[in-house]
């Protein structure tokens, strides 16, 4: 429910953005009007990828709680695998920055099913609606607005950088940046593949207050090699 109803406020507040694209990227600052076309495709598909991302997203949750760890991260290897093989497929077919963004939303898409399918068919999860726990609920919302705000300032802060470009100097220059900082985003993926893993147990080591300071210490010792 919390984040269908994050998606549909992404949705309401991409709506509202895509009226002012042109006033953003207005005519005379060097985008021709094919450009500013091409910009407004991009945002919606941009934003189904979100939407997809936000509805799924309880599954990831799911099957973090369920500690399957292994088959969480053999999907993010494959999909950080998979999606620049996909991508250079797509360019030398000659489709251009639509083809890209299309084909990275489809790749999302059939991560988000697959694990909705892992959720539905091995881990046979089943949402109950009935007996809604009031002040549980009002705990983890206090906490995600936190969650929220901090995802928030860091997305200001990621994305800035390339709507300044954008709008200060040309869409070729917002293409060079933008694959700089792909690979970049490669290259943090792999590292956070494994070191991922163990975030759950730490938490459930912390909380559960059963664990010594030497099991810990070994535990951050693993992960460090």
């Amino acid at each position: 429910v919390i984040y269908s109803a994050i998606a549909l406020v992404c949705c309401v507040a991409g709506s509202m953005l895509y009226g002012y694209i042109d006033n953003i990227y207005g005519y005379d600052s060097g985008y021709t009007s094919a450009d500013i076309r091409l910009i407004k495709t991009l945002f919606v598909i941009a934003l189904i990828n979100l939407l997809i991302t936000f509805v799924f997203k309880i599954y990831n949750s799911i099957i973090t709680a369920y500690e399957k760890y292994i088959f969480s991260r053999v999907l993010v290897l494959i999909q950080t695998v998979i999606n620049p093989v996909c991508l250079l497929a797509v360019l030398n077919m000659g489709k251009g920055a639509v083809g890209l963004l299309t084909a990275t939303t489809v790749l999302n898409f059939l991560s988000c099913f697959t694990q909705f399918l892992f959720c539905k068919l091995r881990l046979k999860v089943k949402f109950a609606f009935r007996g809604f726990e009031r002040k549980f609920f009002f705990t983890i919302l206090t906490f995600t607005i936190f969650i929220f705000l901090n995802t928030l300032a860091t997305q200001l802060f990621t994305v800035s950088d390339k709507l300044i470009i954008s709008i200060a100097i040309t869409a070729e220059a917002v293409a060079v940046f933008a694959i700089v900082q792909q690979l970049e985003n490669y290259y943090y993926s792999f590292s956070n593949i494994v070191t991922g893993v163990y975030m759950p147990r730490l938490t459930k080591m912390v909380t559960a207050k059963d664990s010594s300071d030497k099991e810990m210490s070994d535990l951050f010792l693993r992960i460090g090699r």
